[in-house]
Parts: structure tokens; C-alpha cells; sequence
């Protein structure tokens, strides 16, 4: 007999493998005298009787598995789950307090994090219940062998009736926009919207959204102020959606939000929202990097066409006293050659988007470049096709401080520098005091005008939004 549960490749399986043990000791093949005789009848599994409290929590797909590992190593049940959580399918977890059940309830917390865990007790037996929990606050005084903890997919919401559905394949249910085109991927977001892999390239037909439960607030990240911004309402209990443009940037995505990875456009947006609103999205939160203009518009375009309240944090900027404040690339191009001779050094710090502006000025008119990007496929490609050369590349993350400026400019024996005016987020300041010290002109590109709340501001208006 055999319940229908994971252990129907436990326990069933265990008594196969002996069956076939006993043919192969000199049973009968036929299934005469001495052959073991074997049959599964299978029941409910719980994963299924917990719907009956839950509701429909899984329409395409589940993931059952056994925390148990008896029969498996330890290692194989966490590839498993970390396999289970990227799937975006809902999950139900087994025999969650065998051996070392504080340790498996830890690698629970860290591949849950962000997500609502359903812990089912006494499934379709007299006193069943159910406790929603946010997994990184499980504990093992909240479980034990009669609970089955369950986490809804990512297409999974939580009706005002207080039952869980999944709304994957029903795209009327779910007030995704019409004729979006293109082919749909699992809960119906286009492919031109796939999650971004290893070393920022494209997995397409990967939903991204897959393995989201509740979110109250969408923001466009990147940055120190879109992280600082999702920590304060995460503390306050708040479900939160950080966006960035690569993987590289999941460093400035805070612990218990949910990482959107890829750049999109105004219709990719506006795609994401409305998937986002059935799950609780009430407020979109515009963290964006001040040269971020086109991002920032694509998010906003998104956000007014479906009516989503648009919050603007931005850091506040000015071009520092002793600085050439510039207001186009063109125009730093131009500044560099007048400030330097043939033959000099000219050492450029604003990322890949304006070198093609940039380098072939700076080259036409003899001088030598070394430009600092960040160290990702896509920074190197866009650098060569700028006319650079591996000797005239370093790559490095975010602002490293006043002695690495110092270190480098004076290694290279650099006569001016181009960089962007970003704020002190960015190390303007820094940049600036080296300049100063090796006596050499800094050329910073300024912002454009970028009106918005402070950090402070946003957040509270966020709140007041949210009826805080």
C-alpha cells in the first residue's frame, strides 16, 4: 500500500528492488513458484488532500520531495529543492524534521527565501490546519513529522476568500495585457522577457516570475538607494520586487526581496506589472541610476499606463567645485583633447555607453586611453566594438576609494580623466581629491535633470501610498 507520497519512490521502490532481487536469486521469470510477487496501489497523497484546505494550489505542475534522507544523501535533497524553487511550480516538502532537522529547516529558510510557507498539519485527518509562515522564519517548533510544509508556485495568489490559486495557463484570470505578441511562457509573459543567466546571458523562455508570491511594492534597482529603499520596507513586513538590469547587480538586491534580472522595455514593463497587480502590487518605486534616463522612462510609461503609483527617489547630485562640468559626450570628447597633448594618457570612468563618442576622438587626436568598466561580457564586447584594445581596458567593480583612484592614475600616468557626475554613490568625490593631488583636469558628464524625493521622502511616501 502506498500513499501516493514521496515515499512512493522510498518505500515502494525499496520493496521493487527487492522483488527483482529475489528474480534474480532464482525466481521464475514467468512468475511461477519462488518469483515475489509486487504491486503498488497507489492513494491521496497529502500534497493533493492539503488542496482541500488550501484550494487549487497547483493547475500545471508540482514538486513533491522528502526532506528525508534515509535512502538519499543530504546533497541530492538540496539540489533537488534548489531545482524545485527555480521551477516556479508550488512545492511540498516531506518528513521535514528527520535527522538534523535544524539544518534541513536552515537550507528550507535559504531556498524559500522571500516566499509564504503553507504548513499543512494533519492532512484530511480529524483537527487539520494550516499556518502561513514566511519561510525564513521557520522553526522546528513549528513543524514536525505530521506537517507537510507547502509553497505556492509563482503564479499562486491569495484570493480575499483566503484560497490559494494558481493562475498559470488562465491569462483572462490573471489581467495580462492583449496582444502583447509572441509566444507565451508558463503564466503567459512573453519570451523577450526571459531571466538573465551566468555571466549576464539570456535564458530565453524562462519565466521570470516563477517562484514570486506576494509582492506590495515594485522597485527599479540598482543602485545603493533602491537597495537601502527595499530593506526599510522589508523590515516593516512589506513583500518587495527589486529589478536589475544584469545579474551583476543582484549584489545591491537585499536579502528577502525577489530579483527581477533584464532590462526591459515600456511593453515588457507594462507585461510584468499587470502580472504583478493580481499578486498585490501597489506601488512602483523609481530607484534608477541618474544616467538610467531611458530605463526610468520605460518604467514610468509602464507604471501610468496601468495606474500604478510611481514613486521617484533620486540622489542628490552637483558638479563639486574644482571639476569641468560637461553636458554631453561630445562635448567630453572635445573638453579631453583641449586639456591634453598628443601622446598623453586620458583616463575615462563612465561606463560602455559612451565610449563609441569618446575613443575614436580621443585616439583620431594621438592620445592613449584606459578606460575602467565593469567586469562582465557585455561591458568587454562593447568596449572592443569602441575601438578599444584588452591593454586599454581595466576592469573593476563599483567606487574603490581616494588610493585606488590615486594608484591607478598615477600607474598609468594619466593627464586628465572623464567620468560621470553621479553623486558621491558613484566616488565623484574621490575621483575628484585624486585629480586634485596628481594636479590633472577631471571632466565630469552632468546628470540630467533628474527631479525627485529624497531617500527619506520616498519611503514615507511609499508608505502613505501603501496606508502606512
Amino acid at each position: 500500500m502506498c500513499g501516493g507520497d514521496p515515499v512512493l519512490f522510498g518505500l515502494a521502490a525499496l520493496a521493487s528492488h527487492h522483488a527483482a532481487w529475489g528474480l534474480r536469486e532464482g525466481g521464475d521469470e514467468d512468475g511461477g513458484k519462488g518469483s515475489p510477487s509486487f504491486r503498488i496501489f497507489p492513494g491521496v497523497s497529502a500534497a493533493q488532500g492539503a488542496a482541500c484546505s488550501l484550494g487549487p494550489y497547483y493547475t500545471n505542475g508540482l514538486c513533491m520531495i522528502s526532506l528525508s534522507d534515509y535512502l538519499q544523501d543530504w546533497g541530492s535533497v538540496a539540489r533537488a529543492m534548489e531545482r524545485a524553487s527555480e521551477s516556479g511550480l508550488s512545492v511540498a516538502l516531506y518528513n521535514p524534521v528527520s535527522r538534523d532537522r535544524e539544518g534541513k529547516l536552515g537550507e528550507v529558510r535559504r531556498v524559500f527565501q522571500g516566499r509564504t510557507a503553507l504548513v499543512c498539519r494533519d492532512v484530511s485527518r480529524p483537527g487539520e490546519r494550516v499556518a502561513e509562515i514566511p519561510a525564513e522564519e521557520l522553526s522546528s517548533d513549528q513543524v514536525d513529522m505530521r506537517s507537510l510544509i507547502v509553497f505556492p508556485g509563482g503564479c499562486c495568489s491569495k484570493g480575499k476568500d483566503g484560497v490559494w490559486r494558481d493562475m498559470r495557463g488562465y491569462a483572462s484570470e490573471i489581467n495580462v495585457r492583449p496582444g502583447s505578441g509572441g509566444a507565451s511562457t508558463g503564466c503567459g509573459l512573453p519570451p523577450r522577457c526571459a531571466a538573465a543567466g551566468e555571466n549576464g546571458s539570456r535564458l530565453e523562455g524562462v519565466d521570470i516570475l516563477d517562484g514570486i508570491g506576494r509582492v506590495d511594492v515594485l522597485i527599479l534597482g540598482g543602485t545603493g538607494e533602491g537597495r537601502e529603499a527595499a530593506e526599510r520596507l522589508i523590515s516593516l513586513g512589506l513583500k518587495v520586487a527589486v529589478s536589475v538590469a544584469f545579474d551583476t547587480g543582484l549584489h545591491v538586491v537585499p536579502p528577502g526581496a525577489f530579483a527581477l534580472v533584464g532590462r526591459r522595455s515600456a511593453d515588457d514593463w507594462a507585461e510584468v506589472m499587470g502580472r504583478l497587480l493580481p499578486l498585490g502590487l501597489r506601488a512602483a518605486v523609481d530607484c534608477a541610476h541618474p544616467f538610467a534616463e531611458e530605463a526610468r522612462r520605460h518604467f514610468r510609461t509602464a507604471a501610468e499606463e496601468l495606474k500604478i503609483p510611481l514613486i521617484r527617489i533620486s540622489r542628490p547630485v552637483d558638479v563639486p567645485e574644482g571639476a569641468v562640468p560637461v553636458m554631453s559626450y561630445g562635448e567630453m570628447a572635445q573638453g579631453l583633447l583641449e586639456l591634453t597633448a598628443p601622446g598623453d594618457t586620458v583616463f575615462l570612468s563612465f561606463g560602455v555607453r559612451g565610449l563609441p563618442r569618446v575613443v575614436p576622438v580621443l585616439k583620431g587626436g594621438g592620445r592613449y586611453v584606459l578606460a575602467r568598466l565593469l567586469p562582465t561580457v557585455e561591458s568587454l564586447e562593447a568596449a572592443k566594438a569602441a575601438g578599444l584594445t584588452p591593454k586599454e581596458i581595466l576592469c573593476s567593480w563599483g567606487p574603490m576609494g581616494y588610493d585606488w583612484e590615486v594608484g591607478i592614475l598615477k600607474g598609468c600616468g594619466a593627464k586628465a580623466v572623464g567620468a560621470k557626475g553621479s553623486g558621491d554613490a558613484s566616488g565623484v568625490t574621490d575621483k575628484l581629491r585624486a585629480c586634485g593631488e596628481l594636479g590633472i583636469p577631471l571632466l565630469l558628464l552632468c546628470p540630467p535633470n533628474d527631479p525627485g524625493l529624497s531617500l527619506e521622502e520616498g519611503v514615507r511616501e511609499t508608505l502613505k501610498i501603501l496606508g502606512y
